[in-house]
């Protein structure tokens, strides 16, 4: 790929669909949560530990787009009660929408703040934003912001959901 710019373009092509099909496979897999009533089961977690993991992660598609992505934590650690992998599917979630509304120069900050009793995790992006009009209603099923952007519109409705289920708010 590196000696031919076709098939690097050709190849670009298909890993972005393979990984469009692979997050909306998952988003269909997710949606029986938005009907589930009951709090979804935890267990102690460091939250620092677990954010730390995910953000190596993720550098490589940050990076391979040009988008500068930070985590910011003061505490040394963050010990709470959560669900890893719904609470992971909510941010990655929240990671691949900040990417997508990103270009490049960009700069996604994700921080971590221990607010006793409670603790914070924060997705902050330079992308577009959420125009003002949408901000109430961003988080409903099927939502889309405009006539191009791609997805279902479950991406949000899904985190928002599971961020409910573990006893918390978005």
């Amino acid at each position: 790929r590196d000696e031919d710019p076709i098939l690097d373009a050709n190849a670009a092509m298909l890993y972005h669909g393979y990984f469009r099909l692979l997050r909306l496979a998952k988003n269909l897999e997710s949606a029986s949560m938005l009907n589930r009533k009951e709090l979804l089961p935890t267990e102690n977690t460091d939250l620092k530990v677990w954010l730390d993991e995910i953000i190596r992660e993720a550098e490589v598609p940050f990076e391979l787009k040009g988008v500068q992505l930070e985590m910011g934590c003061e505490e040394r650690y963050a010990i709470t009660a959560v669900n890893e992998p719904w609470l992971s599917q909510a941010l990655w979630q929240l990671l691949s929408n900040a990417l997508k509304a990103c270009s490049a120069g960009g700069k996604v900050t994700v921080t971590l703040a221990v607010q006793k009793p409670h603790v914070l995790i924060k997705v902050k992006d330079t992308g577009c934003g959420i125009p003002a009009d949408k901000i109430d209603s961003v988080f409903g099923r099927f939502v889309k912001l405009n006539n191009f952007q791609q997805g279902t519109g479950l991406g949000l409705s899904i985190c928002k959901t599971i961020v409910e289920k573990l006893g918390g708010e978005i």
